[in-house]
């Protein structure tokens, strides 16, 4: 016996309209100019940005980097500080990524609470680690508050 599974052309509307992705979003300031932001998933359970880091190509093991497990993310004008949820594909400090060559990349995900929907930009904050970038531009233009 099959099951078929009908959804309504208005559910799945209602369904992809609470999720936003944008590519290569513009960033003011970044500590690390290795790692990017490759692109921020936005959802009403959580915001998920994707980052991608490369090897520096004058060193030929490709070096190596870490990132802080205590980073938060803040919306732009807010004072309010986002946890990290959780990660994908990286470890957090004193632990480092090692690179396999000069010409080597690696992609990895942060997860975080869901970010209000007025929310132009936001700050991924860290007191250690390579991971520090301000005003990641999400939607419409950029204005500091």
């Amino acid at each position: 016996m099959q099951t078929a599974i009908v959804l309504d052309l208005q559910e799945m509307e209602v369904a992809t309209a609470t999720r936003t992705r944008v590519f290569q979003p513009d960033t003011l300031v970044t500590r690390n100019d290795s790692i990017e932001v490759y692109s921020v998933e936005m959802t009403d359970e959580y915001t998920r940005v994707d980052f991608v880091a490369w090897a520096d190509p004058s060193l030929a093991n490709g070096g190596e980097f870490m990132i802080d497990k205590n980073i938060v993310l803040r919306p732009s004008g807010y004072v309010q500080k986002m946890p990290l949820l959780r990660a994908l594909h990286i470890d957090f400090a004193p632990m480092k990524h090692y690179f396999k060559g000069r010409y080597d990349q690696h992609r990895f995900s942060l997860f975080f609470p869901a970010l209000e929907r007025q929310v132009l930009a936001f700050d991924l904050l860290a007191a250690k680690g390579e991971l520090a970038m301000e005003g990641i531009i999400v939607r419409g233009r950029y204005t500091a508050a």
